[in-house]
């Protein structure tokens, strides 16, 4: 009952301060956290920080496990007023002559929005992108909850085919699959493919290189050069004609 007295007079006194709506706003975040009992206890115990980000975990060898939740408002004070009051204005009660009760105090909530799209890179092996292969990314996310009122950090598991040919800055994409929020929408996600060095090979477009050194002797008057290709077959390559240095 005191909360509810306290936010009550909060708003009517707050009513002609030129940033009413921002700080009915703040109120109306306020009543939000207060009237649950487990955001309250969080607040009460590990302040508006702990509320929002997590609460701290001290370092040790075991990570928490499952979603950390985390607090957010959900952005709506007329949904606050109207399960409060009963009514869009608060202050229907007053019988105002001038006043028609299903005035609307504040403006409609704006339309959800597209969050933020993500890009990361992941390491490619030229043995991956030659034979194809399944990779499988974890990347943890912030996501609204089913009330679309709170979020929770959760890992999501990425898992899609990489075809042979696949070339360094390939990009594989995931629509709406990224971070969420209360009135925000699943931005979209890319992983961007990253070449590694090779130890013998490397990748030009589609096509492997690999380097031989020559003794002058052989590079002058000619020689046969075997060349053990990447699926692990024998090539033999005369060389007939004089050869200069990085010919190819």
């Amino acid at each position: 009952m005191l909360i509810f007295n306290s936010i009550r007079s909060l708003v009517r006194n707050w009513n002609e301060d030129p940033d009413a709506k921002v700080r009915f706003a703040l109120i109306s975040e306020a009543y939000d956290v207060l009237t649950c009992e487990k955001t309250k206890a969080l607040f009460d115990q590990f302040g508006e920080d702990a509320l929002k980000s997590g609460i701290p975990v001290p370092p040790g060898p075991k990570e928490p496990e499952g979603p950390v939740e985390v607090y957010a408002f959900h952005g709506d004070p007329i949904k606050v007023f109207r399960d409060f009051f009963g009514v869009d204005n608060p202050f229907a009660d007053f019988y105002l002559p001038n006043l028609d009760p299903s005035y609307k105090f504040f403006e409609e909530p704006a339309k959800p929005v597209s969050g933020p799209d993500q890009t990361h890179t992941f390491p490619l092996t030229l043995e991956d992108a030659f034979y194809g292969t399944i990779k499988t990314i974890d990347l943890t996310l912030q996501v609204v909850d089913e009330t679309d009122t709170r979020t929770m950090n959760v890992v999501r598991t990425f898992k899609f085919r990489i075809p042979r040919g696949t070339v360094d800055g390939q990009k594989f994409y995931f629509k709406a699959s990224g971070t969420s929020g209360p009135n925000i929408l699943p931005g979209d996600v890319t992983f961007v493919a990253k070449m590694q060095p090779h130890s013998a090979f490397r990748l030009e477009g589609h096509n492997f290189v690999i380097s031989k050194t020559l003794h002058l002797a052989h590079a002058l008057t000619g020689c046969v050069i075997h060349v053990t290709t990447f699926d692990e077959k024998t090539v033999h390559i005369p060389i007939s004609e004089v050869m200069r240095p990085k010919q190819r």
